[in-house]
């Protein structure tokens, strides 16, 4: 039987894996590029600034609010919920992309 670890990494890299096809069939893959890079630097810069102000511990590990404490917290919350923002970003950058397209060819008809 698959850990859910092992289960949880297997569909993201199969989502990813087909949303990057489609994407780049689409002509939408620059876009979802940036605005995937772009959500994941969010991520980690917010994450930073809450540590600067908030105490960190996990398991074994404690640090007091200030530099250690941003990095920690931006590590943990980066390998644990960024790939789900990276691709989360990615598909919304794209939609957007693929709506401002779209309304500038309906009023372009017009």
């Amino acid at each position: 039987m698959l850990s859910p670890g092992l289960l949880y990494l297997v569909a993201l890299v199969a989502i990813t894996a087909f949303a990057v096809v489609m994407l780049k069939r689409s002509g939408y893959l620059a876009a979802a590029a940036k605005g995937a890079f772009g959500s994941f630097t969010a991520l980690l810069a917010l994450c930073f600034v809450y540590g600067l102000f908030n105490r960190f511990s996990f398991w074994h590990g404690a640090s007091p609010p200030g530099i250690e404490s941003g990095i920690g917290y931006a590590i943990i919350l980066g390998v644990s919920a960024g790939p789900i923002v990276f691709v989360v970003g990615g598909l919304v950058s794209a939609a957007i992309s693929r709506f401002r397209k779209l309304k500038k060819r309906n009023a372009r008809d017009e």
